[in-house]
C-alpha cells in the first residue's frame, strides 16, 4: 500500500555474481546492484551484508497505482552482455539532451537481455529456497520470516519480484 517501504537484504558468497535490477511504476531502470562507480564488482566482497539501500533509507511506495518490478539474477560466471547493455544505458542516464528513443532503445535492450538471460538459463534453475531468520535488525521478528530466503543454486538464479500498490 502506498506509504509501506521496504530494503533489501542480499548477502554475497562465493563464485557468484549477483545483480538487481529495478524497473519501476514510472517505467525508469535502476541498477540497484552492484555499485558501478569504479565497475562492476569492483568493490564485491565475500560474505559481505549489503542492504538496499543502504543505512537508514528505505523504498517507499507512492500514491498511485503501479508496478515495481525488480530483476534479481544470480550467476556462477559473469552477465558480461548485461554488464555491456546496462552500461550503455547508465552512461546515456548521465548525458544531457539524449533523445528519448535513443534511451528507451537502450532501456529495452536491457529488459531484453534479461529475458534472455533467464531463457538461456532456465535449464539451470534447479534450487533450492529455504527460509532464512536473519535479516540484519529483524531478527526475531515472525513477519517478516515469511519473506527472507536462502537460495541455494548450481549455476543460475533468476528470479522477478513484483511488488503491486
Amino acid at each position: 500500500q502506498p506509504g509501506n517501504r521496504m530494503k533489501i537484504y542480499l548477502k554475497t558468497v562465493h563464485n557468484a555474481y549477483i545483480y538487481l535490477i529495478l524497473y519501476d511504476s514510472q517505467k525508469e531502470l535502476f541498477l540497484l546492484f552492484p555499485n558501478t562507480e569504479k565497475g562492476f564488482f569492483y568493490d564485491y566482497q565475500i560474505g559481505k551484508e549489503y542492504l538496499i539501500p543502504e543505512k537508514k533509507i528505505w523504498f517507499y511506495l507512492k500514491n498511485g497505482s503501479g508496478m515495481e518490478i525488480f530483476h534479481l539474477i544470480v550467476s556462477r560466471t559473469r552477465c558480461k552482455n548485461l554488464e555491456e547493455v546496462m552500461n550503455e544505458y547508465l552512461s546515456l542516464m548521465e548525458k544531457q539532451r539524449v533523445p528519448e528513443a535513443t534511451l528507451n532503445n537502450a532501456k529495452q535492450a536491457v529488459l531484453e537481455e534479461i529475458r534472455v538471460l533467464k531463457k538461456r538459463n532456465s535449464i539451470f534453475q534447479g534450487l533450492n529456497e529455504k527460509p532464512l531468520s536473519i535479516a540484519g535488525d529483524y531478527r526475531g521478528d515472525k513477519q517478516i520470516h515469511q519473506y527472507i530466503f536462502m537460495i541455494e543454486v548450481e549455476n543460475f538464479y533468476a528470479k522477478t519480484f513484483r511488488v503491486e500498490h
